[in-house]
């Protein structure tokens, strides 16, 4: 065998290879500020596999969140190396700023070319045209409480609530208060009591439903501490933080609140996939009946006035009327709706409930 005569060949294979990997497809880095642009050239970027480039579009204080775990900027930088040398690529489409530079997007995963898996619910916040946080919308959730107590703790307030949702409720141990006085409030006892805060034990337990325990400290000693804080995210915003007891009558008059506006698909969120519920008209077992019969009052025009809440360790008693038009059809003090784990799991009256 002549081996001589195979060098020339095997030279021409390796210039050619060469060549190949200088002109393999780039991806230039977006100096925008877009904030979806800056996500769909992320991922433009990892799928060349040039981790450090695509990193270069990440913030100091990056998180990233995969079916894995969770992960600092460090962490998140070899999570992504193993990801694409297990011959992961992504397919990023249906990019939505929902505002604040948060970016919603619906993905689909390859694995060495085959589809392994796709879905709606990523989730990439942008900053000042670099990702601080990227990952699924459960873990978001959980990261938006974390960031609100860490920007809290720095004192700066106006910062903090821009985590909040126009439609903000806080609890603590002095009251209940809207987005307005909550801003006044959360200053008085950060600013003023030097009170800081020490979040735990974080757990989505859905519905953007995320519970934690806490420690609260004045000036640096620890005051209080315990497990029943309760914070409601919804697209990336909380609207509600507090103690469980206060979340539960929160729960009931945002479910009624709904009923009135007519917007089922929000009643529905509060409600138990096994509730129960019983009025003049029947009884109703089940999301799907419940749904059914709720339309039903929101058609005949029917709307309801609680007041004067009671809350017995999740059981809600109120004061009630319920109107149509301009008519009281019925009134009384005696409304009960049951809360569990944040969702409406009875509603009737005291009577009924005894008596189902």
């Amino acid at each position: 065998m002549k081996t001589k005569s195979l060098y020339p060949l095997l030279l021409l294979i390796l210039t050619f290879s060469l060549l190949l990997g200088a002109c393999a497809p780039s991806v230039p880095l977006t100096d925008s500020k877009d904030p979806a642009t800056v996500v769909k050239n992320f991922y433009d970027i990892l799928n060349t596999k040039d981790i450090a480039k695509a990193m270069q579009l990440t913030a100091e204080d990056y998180v990233m969140n995969d079916p894995f775990g969770t992960y600092d900027r460090a962490a998140a930088q070899v999570q992504w190396q193993a990801v694409v040398d297990a011959g992961l690529t992504f397919n990023q489409t249906n990019f939505v700023d929902t505002g604040d530079g948060r970016v919603t997007s619906c993905y689909e995963v390859f694995e060495n070319g085959k589809s392994i898996d796709k879905g709606c619910g990523n989730v990439t916040h942008v900053r000042d045209g670099k990702i601080i946080f990227d990952g699924l919308e459960a873990a978001e959730q959980i990261w938006v409480v974390q960031k609100f107590y860490e920007i809290l703790n720095t004192k700066d307030i106006d910062k903090a609530m821009s985590l909040t949702a126009e439609d903000y409720v806080m609890n603590d141990p002095f009251g209940t208060y809207d987005r307005t006085a909550a801003a006044a409030q959360w200053k008085a006892v950060v600013l003023d009591a030097g009170l800081s805060f020490k979040q735990t034990e974080f757990a989505n337990t859905g519905n953007g439903r995320v519970t934690s325990c806490y420690e609260v400290f004045e000036n640096g000693k620890s005051i209080d501490k315990g497990c029943g804080n309760v914070t409601h995210v919804r697209d990336g915003k909380i609207i509600f933080d507090g103690l469980e007891a206060a979340e539960q009558i929160w729960v009931v008059q945002k479910y009624y609140d709904a009923l009135n506006s007519k917007n089922l698909d929000l009643v529905m969120s509060f409600i138990s996939p096994e509730a129960l519920f019983i009025n003049p008209t029947g009884s109703y077992e089940g999301a799907a009946a419940i749904r059914e019969s709720l339309a039903g009052l929101n058609t005949d025009g029917i709307t309801f006035d609680l007041s004067n809440f009671r809350n017995t360790d999740g059981k809600i008693v109120y004061d009630y009327k319920v109107i149509q038009g301009s008519n009281l059809l019925d009134q009384g003090t005696n409304g009960l709706t049951v809360i569990k784990d944040g969702l409406v799991v009875f509603d009737g009256t005291e009577e009924t409930f005894v008596a189902r």
